[in-house]
C-alpha cells in the first residue's frame, strides 16, 4: 500500500514552520549569547564594585599590610560576602596568599586563576578564570598601603560570582522572552497557513504533482500537433510556442515579444484579440491560416497552419469525396439490380426464358 503524501497546504506549513522554528533557533542561540555576554559584564561590574569596598576597609588594609592570617578579618569579609551575594570574596597578601576565604582550610594558601598580575601591579581587572571554587568571574582591586590609591600595593581583593550564576540570570532572562517566542511561532503558523491557502485557491486547488503531469501532458499534445501554436499574454510577450510553430518562426521560440517574432499578427491583435477562423496573413512571406482564441484576463492563444499545407489536404479530402461519392453511386446501383432479382424471383421466373 503506498503512502499518500500530504497535500500542498500541508506541505507549505510544514516547510514554513521548519524554516520558522530553524530561525527561532537561531535566534535563541544568538540572543543567549548576548544575553550571556550581558550577564558577565554585569556581574563583573557588581564584583568589581564589591572588591572596590572590601579593598578600603581598615581591618582589609591593616591585614594585608601585615601579611598574616587574621580571623576577625575572615569573618568580616564572609559577612560582606554574603550581603553581597557573592560565592566568594578572597583576600590575598603581596604575594597572593589567601587571608580570606568562604573555606577555612583553604587560607594560607596561594590564590588560584593566574590573574593577580594586573591588580598587584596596581590595576583593576575582570577576569573569566578558574579557582579553587569553579569557573568564576571575577573583580579583583589592588589593595593600597594606608588605604591611599597610588601608594604601595599590599594586597589583593578579589570578588566572584561561578558561571551557574550567570547561566541563572541568562535563564531568567530568556524565560521571560519566551511568550514572545511562542507567539512569534503562533503567528507564523496562522500565516503559513493563510499564505499556502491563498497560493492553492490561486493555481486552482491543483497539487505540484497534477500541475506537473498537466505540463507533461501539454508538452505531449503540443508536440503531437501538427499545426503552430503560440501562446500570448496581455502584454504581448510569447510565453509558449510548440515545435511545429518553432519550425513555421524560423527557429525563434519563447519567451519572445509577439513583434519580433511575428510582427503582422502583433499589429493585428495591439488592440485585444478576437476569436477568429482561418484568417489569411503571410509569416515570413509565406501564407498561412490562422485561428486565434481570446484568453481571461488579457491575451491569446493562436492556431496557425501552412495555407498550401491546408490546400493540399482539401484536395485530398476533393478526391477523396469524389471517391465516395462513385462508390456510393456504384453501390446504388447493385443494390437496384439485387431488388429486380428478388422480384423476378418471387414472381418465379427464375429461370431465363429460351430463345425459339
Amino acid at each position: 500500500m503506498t503512502r499518500r503524501r500530504p497535500n500542498l497546504q500541508g506541505r507549505l506549513v510544514r516547510l514554513h514552520l521548519f524554516v520558522l522554528c530553524g530561525m527561532t533557533a537561531l535566534l535563541v542561540v544568538v540572543q543567549t549569547a548576548q544575553l550571556y555576554g550581558e550577564a558577565r559584564e554585569r556581574l563583573g561590574e557588581r564584583a568589581l564594585t564589591a572588591s572596590r569596598i572590601v579593598a578600603k576597609l581598615p581591618v582589609v588594609v591593616q591585614g594585608t599590610e601585615r601579611g598574616t592570617q587574621n580571623p576577625a578579618l575572615n569573618a568580616q569579609v564572609n559577612v560582606l560576602r554574603e550581603e553581597a551575594d557573592a560565592d566568594f570574596i578572597v583576600v590575598g597578601n603581596a604575594r597572593g596568599i589567601r587571608l580570606a576565604h568562604p573555606v577555612p582550610e583553604r587560607l594560607g594558601k596561594p590564590m588560584e586563576g593566574g590573574d593577580n598580575a594586573q591588580p598587584l601591579a596596581g590595576q583593576e581587572v575582570v577576569s573569566v578564570a578558574r579557582g579553587s571554587l569553579g569557573l568564576s568571574v571575577r573583580g579583583k582591586v589592588p589593595v593600597w598601603a594606608g588605604g591611599v590609591p597610588g601608594s604601595r600595593v599590599v594586597g589583593v581583593v578579589s570578588t566572584g560570582y561561578l558561571m551557574p550564576q550567570v547561566w541563572h540570570l541568562v535563564g531568567s532572562a530568556l524565560i521571560s522572552l519566551l511568550p514572545w517566542f511562542v507567539l512569534a511561532l503562533g503567528l507564523g503558523t496562522v500565516g503559513a497557513v493563510w499564505a499556502a491557502r491563498r497560493l492553492r485557491a490561486e493555481i486552482l486547488n491543483l497539487e505540484p504533482e497534477q500541475i506537473a503531469a498537466l505540463a507533461r501532458q501539454q508538452r505531449a499534445v503540443l508536440a503531437a500537433l501538427r499545426e503552430g501554436v503560440l501562446a500570448v499574454d496581455a502584454g504581448g510577450l510569447v510565453t509558449l510556442s510548440s515545435d511545429r510553430a518553432v519550425t513555421l518562426l524560423g527557429g525563434q521560440s519563447a519567451p519572445a515579444p509577439l513583434a519580433t517574432l511575428w510582427p503582422e499578427l502583433a499589429l493585428l491583435t495591439a488592440g485585444g484579440a478576437a476569436r477568429t477562423q482561418n484568417l489569411e496573413l503571410a509569416l515570413r512571406g509565406e501564407p498561412v491560416l490562422v485561428n486565434l482564441e481570446p484568453l481571461e484576463g488579457g491575451g491569446f492563444v493562436a492556431g496557425f497552419r501552412d495555407r498550401a499545407e491546408a490546400l493540399a489536404l482539401a484536395e485530398e479530402l476533393t478526391h477523396a469525396r469524389g471517391f465516395v461519392d462513385v462508390l456510393r453511386a456504384q453501390t446504388h446501383e447493385y443494390q437496384n439490380r439485387l431488388h429486380v432479382l428478388s422480384g423476378l424471383l418471387q414472381l418465379g421466373r427464375g429461370r431465363r426464358p429460351c430463345a425459339s
